[in-house]
């Protein structure tokens, strides 16, 4: 075989699956490029995932009506469980996608799916920071992906969301009660929390974010919707307990709490064992 014929190959591959005409096939062969460790098969996917003809018959209008059931998400999905450097890394040149981006649906999925990256290269930082503006629908799940990322930049992000007027405090509430609550064991989240109270939060948030670690109240939060579960204590490492305690306390000195407040702390320091 020649050279320019191995060169021609993926091109050739990528024409393939472009043309073929059913979308259950056309999916099979994308899957197929997304699992493995070839990182050949992974530039092909990305360049096939950049293409508006290949979107369009990968995935149809009434797709789009019930968003669970559409293949490119778990194509998205696949690329995320796969272990190989080429296939991660195939994640990030879609965050700057305008043909990939064009539809909502395909960018929530991407928003989530990224939170594999450890750490997030910038373009994924520029994209969730893109991503997390007062109103535009995309928040939440932006929010959630930093929490579920948990690293350093993530997290920074994360703690800029908090401090941005430009957010509502009730957006701001609804983040401390989902995303910091199934997280609060996670030593780098409780790092964040610890620099948030220092940090000039409004009290009422500080307050909020206190009773998220400390003091969860379902029914109060909730209503009748399930709320999220919270994490055991019990399953916290040490150096998470130790500054659960270091919050604990700074949250008794310097925080104007209520007798049922600082119950229920009390309580969380005897479950931990401090």
């Amino acid at each position: 075989m020649t050279l320019e014929a191995e060169v021609s190959m993926p091109e050739d591959k990528n024409q393939i699956i472009k043309e073929t005409k059913d979308r259950k096939e056309r999916f099979r062969m994308a899957i197929e490029l997304a699992r493995g460790a070839d990182p050949e098969k992974h530039r092909q996917l990305l360049s096939l995932l950049q293409s508006a003809d290949f979107l369009e018959k990968l995935d149809s209008e009434d797709d789009y009506a019930r968003a669970s059931h559409l293949r490119v998400w778990r194509i998205l999905d696949e690329l995320g469980k796969n272990q190989a450097e080429s296939a991660l890394q195939a994640l990030v040149p879609l965050t700057q996608s305008e043909i990939f981006l064009k539809e909502e649906a395909r960018t929530e999925r991407l928003i989530t799916v990224c939170a594999v990256l450890h750490p997030p290269p910038p373009e994924v930082l520029k994209f969730w920071d893109d991503h997390c503006q007062p109103e535009d629908g995309f928040t939440p799940l932006t929010i959630d992906a930093l929490g579920e990322n948990g690293t350093e930049p993530a997290l920074q992000l994360l703690e800029k969301k908090m401090a941005d007027p430009a957010h509502s405090e009730g957006y701001k509430l609804g983040w401390l009660r989902n995303t910091v609550l199934v997280h609060r064991n996670d030593l780098p989240l409780l790092k964040c929390c610890r620099r948030m109270l220092s940090g000039g939060l409004p009290e009422s948030l500080s307050k909020a974010l206190v009773d998220v670690l400390f003091y969860y109240r379902l029914e109060e939060w909730f209503g009748t919707t399930p709320g999220p579960e919270p994490p055991d204590f019990a399953k916290a490492n040490t150096e998470a307990k130790a500054l659960l305690c270091d919050i604990a306390r700074f949250a008794l000195d310097s925080l104007k709490l209520t007798d049922d407040q600082r119950a229920g702390i009390e309580k969380t320091l005897k479950q931990i064992g401090k």
